[in-house]
């Protein structure tokens, strides 16, 4: 079964992606390209 994971950069996006289903969710603090630094991986290990 495929699973949804989910990248977002605000707690709303998040908590938005986990009400939705997401399998996963990671919470980025930037979304320039290449200093996408994780802060936390919310839903299902690291």
């Amino acid at each position: 079964m495929p699973k949804l994971e989910v990248c977002c950069y605000s707690a709303e996006c998040a908590i938005a992606a986990e009400q939705a289903g997401a399998d996963r969710i990671e919470l980025l603090c930037s979304q320039r390209r290449g200093v996408d630094a994780q802060l936390w991986n919310i839903a299902g290990g690291a």
